[in-house]
Protein backbone atom coordinates (compact mmCIF):
# COMPACT_ATOMS: atom_id res chain seq x y z
CA UNK A 1 0.00 0.00 0.00
CA UNK A 2 2.70 2.65 0.75
CA UNK A 3 4.57 1.58 -2.60
CA UNK A 4 1.40 2.39 -4.28
CA UNK A 5 1.38 6.12 -2.67
CA UNK A 6 4.83 6.37 -3.61
CA UNK A 7 4.17 5.73 -6.75
CA UNK A 8 0.58 7.83 -7.02
CA UNK A 9 2.99 10.69 -5.86
CA UNK A 10 5.56 10.50 -7.55
CA UNK A 11 3.16 10.46 -11.10
CA UNK A 12 2.18 13.24 -9.92
CA UNK A 13 4.90 15.21 -9.62
CA UNK A 14 6.06 14.27 -13.07
CA UNK A 15 2.86 15.40 -14.92
CA UNK A 16 3.07 18.59 -12.72
CA UNK A 17 6.70 19.66 -13.47
CA UNK A 18 7.46 17.50 -16.77
CA UNK A 19 7.71 19.37 -20.46
CA UNK A 20 5.52 16.08 -22.02
CA UNK A 21 2.38 16.28 -23.95
CA UNK A 22 -1.11 15.98 -22.42
CA UNK A 23 -1.16 13.01 -20.07
CA UNK A 24 -5.05 11.46 -18.77
CA UNK A 25 -6.14 13.43 -16.02
CA UNK A 26 -4.41 16.97 -16.92
CA UNK A 27 -5.92 19.84 -18.75
CA UNK A 28 -4.30 22.41 -21.26
CA UNK A 29 -6.26 25.58 -21.05
CA UNK A 30 -5.28 29.25 -22.59
CA UNK A 31 -4.95 32.10 -20.03
CA UNK A 32 -6.14 35.30 -20.74
CA UNK A 33 -2.54 36.39 -22.45
CA UNK A 34 -3.19 32.95 -24.60
CA UNK A 35 0.02 31.21 -22.52
CA UNK A 36 -1.11 27.11 -21.56
CA UNK A 37 -1.01 25.86 -18.03
CA UNK A 38 -1.46 22.23 -16.74
CA UNK A 39 -4.55 22.12 -14.41
CA UNK A 40 -4.74 19.08 -12.29
CA UNK A 41 -6.47 17.86 -9.02
CA UNK A 42 -4.26 17.25 -6.23
CA UNK A 43 -6.03 16.58 -2.52
CA UNK A 44 -8.99 18.14 -3.90
CA UNK A 45 -7.09 21.10 -4.76
CA UNK A 46 -6.52 22.66 -8.13
CA UNK A 47 -3.06 23.01 -9.11
CA UNK A 48 -2.23 25.79 -11.61
CA UNK A 49 1.50 24.86 -12.98
CA UNK A 50 3.00 27.00 -16.14
CA UNK A 51 4.55 24.71 -18.87
CA UNK A 52 8.51 25.05 -19.32
CA UNK A 53 9.67 27.88 -20.83
CA UNK A 54 7.06 30.54 -19.29
CA UNK A 55 7.52 32.16 -15.88
CA UNK A 56 4.99 31.85 -13.40
CA UNK A 57 5.81 32.45 -9.96
CA UNK A 58 5.37 30.23 -6.82
CA UNK A 59 3.31 27.11 -7.43
CA UNK A 60 0.42 26.50 -5.49
CA UNK A 61 1.07 22.80 -4.49
CA UNK A 62 0.23 20.35 -1.62
CA UNK A 63 2.20 17.84 -0.50
CA UNK A 64 1.57 14.59 1.85
CA UNK A 65 0.90 15.11 5.65
CA UNK A 66 4.21 15.52 7.43
CA UNK A 67 5.81 12.67 9.34
CA UNK A 68 5.06 13.41 13.23
CA UNK A 69 6.84 10.62 14.24
CA UNK A 70 10.07 10.86 16.41
CA UNK A 71 13.48 12.64 15.07
CA UNK A 72 16.10 9.56 16.05
CA UNK A 73 19.25 9.92 18.17
CA UNK A 74 21.50 9.57 14.97
CA UNK A 75 20.17 12.27 13.02
CA UNK A 76 20.47 14.88 15.49
CA UNK A 77 23.63 13.48 16.40
CA UNK A 78 24.77 14.61 12.74
CA UNK A 79 23.71 17.83 13.20
CA UNK A 80 25.60 18.78 16.40
CA UNK A 81 28.87 16.99 14.27
CA UNK A 82 28.44 19.11 10.93
CA UNK A 83 27.75 22.29 13.72
CA UNK A 84 31.33 21.63 15.27
CA UNK A 85 33.09 20.75 11.85
CA UNK A 86 31.68 24.38 10.72
CA UNK A 87 32.84 26.00 14.06
CA UNK A 88 36.17 24.63 13.68
CA UNK A 89 36.39 26.29 10.03
CA UNK A 90 35.82 29.76 11.89
CA UNK A 91 38.03 31.99 13.70
CA UNK A 92 38.80 31.30 17.41
CA UNK A 93 37.95 34.83 18.09
CA UNK A 94 34.64 34.93 15.40
CA UNK A 95 32.07 36.34 16.72
CA UNK A 96 28.60 35.74 15.51
CA UNK A 97 25.59 33.54 14.53
CA UNK A 98 24.91 30.87 12.52
CA UNK A 99 22.18 27.98 12.19
CA UNK A 100 23.46 24.47 11.31
CA UNK A 101 19.97 23.06 11.44
CA UNK A 102 18.84 25.34 8.33
CA UNK A 103 21.63 25.07 6.58
CA UNK A 104 22.17 21.05 6.98
CA UNK A 105 18.52 20.95 5.47
CA UNK A 106 18.29 22.44 2.74
CA UNK A 107 22.28 21.04 1.96
CA UNK A 108 20.09 17.34 3.05
CA UNK A 109 17.37 18.58 0.54
CA UNK A 110 19.94 19.63 -2.65
CA UNK A 111 21.76 15.90 -1.80
CA UNK A 112 18.48 14.21 -3.38
CA UNK A 113 19.31 15.05 -6.46
CA UNK A 114 23.10 14.21 -6.74
CA UNK A 115 24.92 11.39 -8.02
CA UNK A 116 27.31 9.32 -6.27
CA UNK A 117 30.36 11.28 -6.29
CA UNK A 118 28.08 14.37 -4.91
CA UNK A 119 26.45 12.77 -2.40
CA UNK A 120 29.50 10.92 -0.84
CA UNK A 121 31.32 14.17 -0.45
CA UNK A 122 28.21 16.14 0.96
CA UNK A 123 26.97 13.09 3.48
CA UNK A 124 30.96 13.00 4.61
CA UNK A 125 30.71 17.22 5.48
CA UNK A 126 27.09 17.01 6.44
CA UNK A 127 28.28 13.95 9.03
CA UNK A 128 25.68 12.06 8.54
CA UNK A 129 25.49 8.17 7.66
CA UNK A 130 22.09 7.52 6.75
CA UNK A 131 19.91 6.53 3.41
CA UNK A 132 18.53 9.24 1.84
CA UNK A 133 14.71 8.01 2.90
CA UNK A 134 15.76 7.70 6.39
CA UNK A 135 16.70 11.90 5.96
CA UNK A 136 13.87 12.64 4.10
CA UNK A 137 11.82 11.38 7.07
CA UNK A 138 13.77 12.77 9.62
CA UNK A 139 13.38 16.00 7.90
CA UNK A 140 9.82 15.68 7.69
CA UNK A 141 9.67 14.60 11.62
CA UNK A 142 11.67 17.73 12.24
CA UNK A 143 10.13 20.21 10.48
CA UNK A 144 6.85 18.59 12.03
CA UNK A 145 8.23 19.27 15.55
CA UNK A 146 8.98 22.68 14.58
CA UNK A 147 5.92 23.84 14.34
CA UNK A 148 5.17 25.07 16.98
CA UNK A 149 4.26 28.65 18.60
CA UNK A 150 7.08 30.76 18.16
CA UNK A 151 9.14 28.42 15.61
CA UNK A 152 9.04 28.07 12.14
CA UNK A 153 10.93 26.49 9.59
CA UNK A 154 10.32 26.59 5.75
CA UNK A 155 11.84 25.65 2.19
CA UNK A 156 11.51 26.87 -0.91
CA UNK A 157 12.77 25.85 -4.52
CA UNK A 158 13.67 28.06 -7.32
CA UNK A 159 13.99 26.93 -10.81
CA UNK A 160 14.71 28.36 -14.00
CA UNK A 161 11.82 28.37 -16.51
CA UNK A 162 13.92 26.99 -18.75
CA UNK A 163 14.08 23.81 -16.98
CA UNK A 164 11.14 21.41 -15.32
CA UNK A 165 12.07 19.70 -12.39
CA UNK A 166 13.11 16.29 -11.83
CA UNK A 167 9.76 14.69 -10.94
CA UNK A 168 11.11 12.31 -7.84
CA UNK A 169 12.99 15.37 -6.49
CA UNK A 170 9.58 17.71 -7.19
CA UNK A 171 7.25 14.76 -5.09
CA UNK A 172 10.53 14.80 -2.10
CA UNK A 173 10.31 18.50 -1.82
CA UNK A 174 6.68 18.57 -1.53
CA UNK A 175 6.22 15.52 0.98
CA UNK A 176 9.47 15.67 3.31
CA UNK A 177 10.10 19.62 2.68
CA UNK A 178 7.20 21.32 2.26
CA UNK A 179 8.48 23.19 -0.04
CA UNK A 180 7.04 26.02 -1.58
CA UNK A 181 8.10 26.07 -5.56
CA UNK A 182 8.06 28.39 -8.46
CA UNK A 183 9.66 28.97 -11.88
CA UNK A 184 11.30 32.40 -12.53
CA UNK A 185 13.20 34.10 -15.31
CA UNK A 186 16.79 33.66 -14.18
CA UNK A 187 18.24 35.53 -17.18
CA UNK A 188 16.75 38.50 -15.04
CA UNK A 189 19.00 37.61 -12.12
CA UNK A 190 17.87 41.10 -10.10
CA UNK A 191 14.70 39.86 -10.02
CA UNK A 192 14.90 36.70 -8.64
CA UNK A 193 17.38 37.65 -5.87
CA UNK A 194 14.33 40.12 -5.11
CA UNK A 195 12.23 37.01 -5.51
CA UNK A 196 13.97 35.26 -3.30
CA UNK A 197 15.00 37.63 -0.74
CA UNK A 198 11.61 38.78 -0.08
CA UNK A 199 10.61 34.96 0.62
CA UNK A 200 13.38 34.64 3.06
CA UNK A 201 12.08 38.24 4.92
CA UNK A 202 8.28 36.86 4.92
CA UNK A 203 9.82 34.06 6.53
CA UNK A 204 11.93 35.18 9.29
CA UNK A 205 9.21 38.28 9.95
CA UNK A 206 11.64 40.45 8.44
CA UNK A 207 14.40 39.71 10.45
CA UNK A 208 16.69 38.28 7.63
CA UNK A 209 16.42 40.84 4.75
CA UNK A 210 18.64 40.10 2.05
CA UNK A 211 20.00 36.07 1.77
CA UNK A 212 21.02 37.04 -1.89
CA UNK A 213 23.45 39.68 -2.86
CA UNK A 214 23.66 38.48 -6.74
CA UNK A 215 23.10 35.25 -8.71
CA UNK A 216 26.87 33.30 -9.98
CA UNK A 217 26.31 33.15 -13.66
CA UNK A 218 24.85 30.48 -14.98
CA UNK A 219 22.45 29.80 -11.92
CA UNK A 220 19.70 27.55 -12.86
CA UNK A 221 17.86 26.98 -9.34
CA UNK A 222 18.09 28.05 -5.74
CA UNK A 223 16.97 26.25 -3.11
CA UNK A 224 16.49 28.02 0.16
CA UNK A 225 15.14 27.38 4.09
CA UNK A 226 14.30 29.61 6.73
CA UNK A 227 14.36 29.23 10.11
CA UNK A 228 12.75 32.26 12.69
CA UNK A 229 12.43 31.76 16.30
CA UNK A 230 10.17 33.95 18.96
CA UNK A 231 10.58 32.96 22.16
CA UNK A 232 9.99 33.90 25.60
CA UNK A 233 11.81 32.91 29.00
CA UNK A 234 9.84 31.02 30.82
CA UNK A 235 11.40 33.36 33.24
CA UNK A 236 12.05 36.90 32.01
CA UNK A 237 15.05 38.49 33.23
CA UNK A 238 14.35 40.95 36.11
CA UNK A 239 14.01 44.69 34.66
CA UNK A 240 15.78 46.15 37.51
CA UNK A 241 18.80 44.11 37.15
CA UNK A 242 19.84 45.13 33.90
CA UNK A 243 23.32 46.88 34.27
CA UNK A 244 24.83 49.32 31.62
CA UNK A 245 28.75 50.25 30.91
CA UNK A 246 29.56 47.27 32.16
CA UNK A 247 33.21 45.73 31.11
CA UNK A 248 33.54 42.98 28.62
CA UNK A 249 36.72 41.51 28.41
CA UNK A 250 37.21 40.66 24.86
CA UNK A 251 40.19 39.24 23.00
CA UNK A 252 40.26 42.73 21.17
CA UNK A 253 40.34 44.57 24.68
CA UNK A 254 37.58 45.74 26.77
CA UNK A 255 33.83 46.90 25.72
CA UNK A 256 31.20 48.77 27.30
CA UNK A 257 28.46 46.63 27.34
CA UNK A 258 24.78 45.79 28.95
CA UNK A 259 24.71 42.89 31.70
CA UNK A 260 21.48 41.24 32.53
CA UNK A 261 21.45 39.47 35.69
CA UNK A 262 19.25 36.80 37.24
CA UNK A 263 18.99 34.15 40.44
CA UNK A 264 17.06 31.44 40.80
CA UNK A 265 17.37 27.80 40.32
CA UNK A 266 18.38 26.63 37.03
CA UNK A 267 19.91 23.54 34.84
CA UNK A 268 23.51 24.05 35.34
CA UNK A 269 26.90 22.27 35.43
CA UNK A 270 31.08 22.39 35.53
CA UNK A 271 32.42 20.34 32.87
CA UNK A 272 36.15 20.32 31.48
CA UNK A 273 36.82 23.55 33.49
CA UNK A 274 33.88 25.65 31.89
CA UNK A 275 30.66 26.24 33.18
CA UNK A 276 27.42 25.36 31.29
CA UNK A 277 23.63 26.63 32.17
CA UNK A 278 20.52 26.04 30.91
CA UNK A 279 17.92 28.81 30.13
CA UNK A 280 14.50 27.42 29.41
CA UNK A 281 11.38 29.26 27.66
CA UNK A 282 7.92 29.23 27.99
CA UNK A 283 7.13 26.62 25.83
CA UNK A 284 9.21 24.09 27.43
CA UNK A 285 10.58 22.84 24.13
CA UNK A 286 13.59 24.58 23.87
CA UNK A 287 16.42 25.77 26.13
CA UNK A 288 19.18 28.13 25.99
CA UNK A 289 22.69 26.79 26.54
CA UNK A 290 25.13 29.50 27.77
CA UNK A 291 28.35 27.85 28.08
CA UNK A 292 31.68 29.71 30.12
CA UNK A 293 34.84 28.48 29.19
CA UNK A 294 37.84 28.27 31.52
CA UNK A 295 40.63 30.76 31.09
CA UNK A 296 42.66 30.78 28.06
CA UNK A 297 40.02 28.24 25.97
CA UNK A 298 38.21 29.59 23.22
CA UNK A 299 34.43 29.25 23.14
CA UNK A 300 34.79 27.76 19.58
CA UNK A 301 36.41 24.97 21.28
CA UNK A 302 35.15 24.77 24.34
CA UNK A 303 31.83 24.28 23.00
CA UNK A 304 33.52 21.17 21.27
CA UNK A 305 34.35 19.33 24.74
CA UNK A 306 30.46 20.25 25.49
CA UNK A 307 28.20 20.05 22.64
CA UNK A 308 25.80 17.41 23.53
CA UNK A 309 26.48 16.71 27.32
CA UNK A 310 23.67 18.93 28.27
CA UNK A 311 21.62 16.23 30.53
CA UNK A 312 25.07 16.25 32.83
CA UNK A 313 23.12 20.06 33.62
CA UNK A 314 21.58 19.78 37.55
CA UNK A 315 19.44 21.83 39.09
CA UNK A 316 20.86 24.41 41.59
CA UNK A 317 20.67 27.86 42.87
CA UNK A 318 22.89 29.88 40.41
CA UNK A 319 23.57 33.22 39.46
CA UNK A 320 23.83 34.46 35.74
CA UNK A 321 25.19 37.37 34.16
CA UNK A 322 24.69 37.26 30.47
CA UNK A 323 24.87 40.65 27.74
CA UNK A 324 22.29 42.04 26.18
CA UNK A 325 23.36 41.39 22.44
CA UNK A 326 22.04 41.69 19.12
CA UNK A 327 24.19 39.67 16.19
CA UNK A 328 23.91 39.78 12.57
CA UNK A 329 25.85 37.27 10.17
CA UNK A 330 26.52 36.48 6.67
CA UNK A 331 28.30 33.26 5.93
CA UNK A 332 29.43 32.67 2.26
CA UNK A 333 30.54 28.60 2.71
CA UNK A 334 31.26 27.45 -0.55
CA UNK A 335 35.14 27.31 0.51
CA UNK A 336 34.01 26.45 4.06
CA UNK A 337 32.53 23.30 3.10
CA UNK A 338 34.68 22.25 0.02
CA UNK A 339 37.36 22.28 2.99
CA UNK A 340 35.26 19.69 4.64
CA UNK A 341 35.12 17.78 2.44
CA UNK A 342 32.49 18.93 0.30
CA UNK A 343 34.74 19.21 -2.84
CA UNK A 344 33.22 17.06 -5.27
CA UNK A 345 29.69 18.49 -5.16
CA UNK A 346 31.01 22.18 -5.19
CA UNK A 347 31.87 23.67 -8.51
CA UNK A 348 35.09 22.60 -10.12
CA UNK A 349 34.55 18.90 -8.23
CA UNK A 350 33.49 15.87 -10.94
CA UNK A 351 30.49 15.28 -8.81
CA UNK A 352 26.65 16.29 -10.51
CA UNK A 353 22.86 16.58 -10.00
CA UNK A 354 20.99 14.25 -12.41
CA UNK A 355 18.31 13.92 -10.35
CA UNK A 356 17.23 17.82 -9.41
CA UNK A 357 16.25 18.65 -13.36
CA UNK A 358 14.53 16.86 -15.98
CA UNK A 359 17.04 17.91 -18.63
CA UNK A 360 20.58 16.41 -19.57
CA UNK A 361 22.88 19.37 -17.95
CA UNK A 362 25.62 19.07 -15.95
CA UNK A 363 25.24 21.13 -12.65
CA UNK A 364 27.58 21.87 -9.22
CA UNK A 365 27.14 23.77 -6.39
CA UNK A 366 27.92 27.39 -7.23
CA UNK A 367 26.96 28.85 -3.60
CA UNK A 368 25.93 28.49 -0.53
CA UNK A 369 25.00 31.42 1.85
CA UNK A 370 23.46 32.03 5.61
CA UNK A 371 22.41 35.14 6.91
CA UNK A 372 21.64 34.90 10.59
CA UNK A 373 20.45 36.93 13.32
CA UNK A 374 19.92 36.93 16.93
CA UNK A 375 18.76 39.34 19.77
CA UNK A 376 19.10 38.41 23.28
CA UNK A 377 17.10 40.63 26.18
CA UNK A 378 15.27 40.74 29.15
CA UNK A 379 12.36 39.34 27.62
CA UNK A 380 13.54 36.21 25.66
CA UNK A 381 15.18 35.87 22.31
CA UNK A 382 14.38 36.26 18.66
CA UNK A 383 16.74 34.60 16.23
CA UNK A 384 16.34 34.01 12.69
CA UNK A 385 18.74 32.36 9.49
CA UNK A 386 18.24 32.09 5.70
CA UNK A 387 20.37 29.40 3.97
CA UNK A 388 20.61 29.33 0.48
CA UNK A 389 22.21 26.58 -2.06
CA UNK A 390 22.48 28.20 -6.02
CA UNK A 391 23.12 25.35 -8.70
CA UNK A 392 24.66 26.21 -11.32
CA UNK A 393 26.40 24.65 -14.88
CA UNK A 394 29.04 23.35 -13.98
CA UNK A 395 32.55 22.20 -15.75
CA UNK A 396 33.13 19.04 -16.66
CA UNK A 397 36.56 17.98 -15.98
CA UNK A 398 37.57 16.52 -19.51
CA UNK A 399 36.77 20.64 -20.16
CA UNK A 400 38.86 21.94 -17.95
CA UNK A 401 42.64 22.62 -17.52
CA UNK A 402 43.60 22.15 -13.73
CA UNK A 403 46.68 23.61 -12.82
CA UNK A 404 47.00 23.29 -8.77
CA UNK A 405 50.74 24.11 -7.24
CA UNK A 406 50.22 22.12 -3.76
CA UNK A 407 53.09 20.56 -4.71
CA UNK A 408 56.96 21.23 -5.66
CA UNK A 409 56.60 23.47 -9.25
CA UNK A 410 58.64 25.79 -11.30
CA UNK A 411 58.30 28.92 -12.91
CA UNK A 412 59.76 30.91 -15.77
CA UNK A 413 60.76 34.28 -17.07
CA UNK A 414 60.70 34.38 -20.82
CA UNK A 415 61.28 37.77 -22.82
CA UNK A 416 58.73 37.87 -25.67
CA UNK A 417 60.75 39.13 -28.36
CA UNK A 418 64.06 36.85 -28.25
CA UNK A 419 62.53 33.93 -26.35
CA UNK A 420 64.98 34.53 -23.56
CA UNK A 421 65.32 32.70 -20.70
CA UNK A 422 65.49 35.88 -17.95
CA UNK A 423 64.65 33.93 -15.12
CA UNK A 424 63.97 30.66 -14.02
CA UNK A 425 62.41 29.40 -10.17
CA UNK A 426 61.69 25.99 -8.43
CA UNK A 427 59.98 25.65 -5.37
CA UNK A 428 60.59 22.79 -3.58
CA UNK A 429 59.09 24.29 0.16
CA UNK A 430 57.57 27.42 1.13
CA UNK A 431 58.49 28.69 4.73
Amino acid sequence: MKLIKIAAMMICALMLFSCAPASPGVDHDADENGKTTNQQEDNGKLINSTVKGEPSGWLDIKGEPLDNGEVSDEFTSATNAFALALLENLDDDWTGVYSPASLAMVLQLTMQGADEKSRAAMAEALHIDMTNDDINVSNSRLLSALGSKGINMANAVMVSSEYALNGNFAAIAANFYRAETGTFDFTDGRSVVDSANKWVSDHTNGRIKQLFEMLPKDTLMLLINALDLDLNWKTSFDAEKVYKDLDFHGTNGDQKVTLMAAKGEFLCAEIDGGKVILLPYENDECFMAVALPPEGVSPNAYLGKVMGRWNECKAREAELWLPKIELNSRLELLETLRAMGMGEALLGGSGNFPGLLDADEFIQIGDVIQAAHINVNENGTQAAAGSGVAMKRGISLEDKFVVRCDRPYAMVIVHTATNETLFVATVNNIE
